[in-house]
């Protein structure tokens, strides 16, 4: 009896290790690094959150054309993304967008 709840218990620590090892395997993010001269005198910035929770509920718009808007740019500079994800995204995930520009 002892052996099977053991054999059982080893099973679900395997089962979850696996699940938060491979949380968002399948998200992307772009890997572009440039060298960008920037005159910070009339640059604007504009941000834009998303959220969701439980990965059932969304709520805000994270987009590039969002952070536009809420910093009045026209011409987006730079465009910075930060996220942040608790137990790999399943539990809580925020996503902020933040565009620079003129």
């Amino acid at each position: 009896m002892v052996n099977k709840r053991f054999r059982l218990g080893i099973l679900v620590m395997v089962l979850v290790f696996g699940m938060v090892m491979f949380t968002s395997c399948a998200s992307t993010q772009a890997l572009t690094a440039t060298s960008v001269t920037i005159s910070t005198d009339t640059l604007r910035t504009g941000v834009a959150t998303s959220y969701s929770f439980l990965g059932l509920f969304f709520w805000g718009n994270g987009g590039i054309h969002d952070a536009k808007i809420n910093g009045n740019i026209t011409t987006v500079s730079t465009v910075d993304v930060n996220t942040l994800r608790i137990f790999g995204g399943f539990l809580f995930q925020r996503h902020t967008t933040i565009v620079r520009g003129y």
